[in-house]
């Protein structure tokens, strides 16, 4: 079963559904090197199935909300991109997803991203990437 943890989630501003995904270890670097993270030991409450993020999205949706934002999971310790990506993608079969990246446009996690899901915006330090657009750095 997929999992991830999950710190907070719930409605936002009666137009949104929101996860915040825990475990954060920023580097700082303007490269994370996220091919060699590791599966932390995080408390096993945090860990949240898809299908749980998924019954919670998906109840959102007909409370209202139009569109997830999944904060974190770009340069967390204990998820691994692969898995990150395979959230990103079931929830934006339900609705648009907006990712709030704690990294800089530059970081290769985000290319990745943009790569490989249908999150329609990530958010970054320095600014935001659009899908569709082939601008990933800001001039």
């Amino acid at each position: 079963m997929l999992k991830i943890p999950v710190v907070d989630k719930g409605m936002q501003r009666g137009y949104y559904y929101s996860f915040i995904i825990g475990g954060s270890k920023f580097t700082g670097d303007n490269d994370a090197e996220f091919e060699s993270y590791e599966c932390a030991k995080l408390p096993k409450q945090l860990w949240t199935s898809i299908e749980d993020m998924e019954f919670f999205a998906n109840r959102a949706k007909k409370q209202g909300a139009t569109k997830i934002v999944v904060r974190g999971g770009t340069n967390n310790v204990g998820v691994k991109p692969e898995t990150l990506i395979k959230v990103l993608n079931r929830l934006s079969l339900i609705l648009p997803v907006e990712l709030i990246s704690l990294t800089p446009v530059r970081a290769t996690i985000n290319k990745y991203i943009k790569n490989n899901t249908n999150v329609s915006i990530i958010r970054c330090l320095d600014g935001d990437i659009y899908k569709g657009s082939e601008r990933i750095c800001q001039d």
